[in-house]
């Protein structure tokens, strides 16, 4: 449902499967919807109780 919101207007949400959510650095993504194609962009939604500014370094980083 919340892919459908976030891209239904410009591309069908089917074009997305659910990717893994661990990353290398042992960062865990709430929800991570890889792209079956190139041209589109991943898409994480991570869901956030309190945003500090340490928060939006890491995620603009």
């Amino acid at each position: 449902m919340a892919l459908k919101s976030l891209v239904e207007d410009h591309v069908s949400s089917s074009m997305y499967n659910l990717g893994q959510c661990l990353w290398p650095n042992k960062y865990v993504s709430d929800v991570r919807y890889v792209p079956k194609v190139q041209d589109l962009a991943l898409v994480l939604i991570e869901v956030q109780y309190e945003v500090d500014y340490e928060f939006i370094g890491r995620v603009m980083n």
